[in-house]
């Protein structure tokens, strides 16, 4: 984008001092009018910046043993195979079904009872919390969710809570940033943009905005919000989404934050959340 003075966007480097008044207003100017322009292809934007090379995203992490028996088990239950309230098999009886060992068995309940999914106790054994305990912003409680397909409710709800407080983190990570934040800001959407599918960028991006907000709430919630983020986008690419087009909505917040502009800071994630969700709320009705 010509119009802006030390564009970050196109040089990849994130200026150590701003602009004076006078050219922080002739810059801005262009770059809203160059925003503005909402029926911008991607095509579009891979004309005006330069082209990277596209690489594979990396796969999970190995889990160990006590992980991957937490996880099939938290998936059984965000499927409804076991309801709230139910109770699990006993460690005897499910170490001798998996052929593991009993301790291996008490610390992937260990692992679920600290998302909030279970309770245990030795007479009661281990029960199925009621959904209200859940922790629903764990990164992993999330990815789960996602990959099994959240009910249409949970959906609307994750897009509310972002839409009530990202935005707005947004609006005051534009007036509180500082440069260095802003170097990670824009380190995070060049591996966007260069990695295509780099889910661990986007967190780190979202991370960083929150963090960036100076806000000691939303700060200490960063992790988890910037994961529901992070699985909202994966769900809906998923079901066909453009990488580009979410870095193109990037590009645009991190314009916006640039330029110390709250009002399109909050404008921009708005429509972020809103393209994020289109396919999972197509996918649920």
């Amino acid at each position: 984008m010509a119009a802006l003075s030390g564009n970050i966007a196109q040089s990849g480097a994130t200026p150590t001092t701003l602009p004076n008044a006078d050219a922080i207003g002739h810059a801005f100017r262009g770059y809203r009018e160059e925003v503005g322009r909402t029926t911008e292809s991607s095509a579009d934007i891979h004309a005006r910046e330069p082209a990277h090379e596209t690489a594979s995203q990396p796969g999970r992490k190995r889990q160990k043993l006590p992980g991957r028996i937490a996880r099939d088990l938290a998936a059984a239950i965000l499927s409804g195979e076991y309801k709230p309230g139910d109770r699990l098999f006993g460690e005897i009886a499910f170490s001798d079904r998996l052929n593991v060992s009993r301790a291996t068995y008490r610390e992937a309940i260990q692992i679920l009872a600290t998302k909030g999914m279970v309770s245990s106790n030795p007479r009661g054994g281990t029960i199925v919390n009621d959904k209200s305990m859940w922790q629903f912003l764990d990164p992993e409680v999330l990815d789960l969710l996602f990959e099994t397909g959240p009910e249409k409710e949970l959906l609307q709800d994750l897009r509310e809570l972002l839409a009530v407080l990202m935005p707005k983190a947004a609006a005051l990570a534009s007036l509180r940033r500082s440069d260095v934040m802003l170097a990670r800001m824009q380190t995070a959407f060049d591996a966007m943009r260069a990695d295509d599918g780099n889910q661990h960028a986007c967190q780190d991006f979202h991370c960083t905005v929150f963090q960036a907000s100076g806000n000691t709430y939303v700060t200490s919630l960063a992790r988890g919000l910037a994961a529901a983020i992070d699985a909202a986008l994966r769900f809906q690419r998923q079901n066909g989404a453009n990488w580009q087009d979410h870095v193109r909505d990037h590009w645009r917040i991190l314009q916006a934050i640039t330029f110390r502009s709250g009002e399109e800071a909050d404008r921009y994630t708005h429509n972020l959340i809103d393209r994020a969700f289109l396919a999972g709320a197509m996918r649920s009705a």
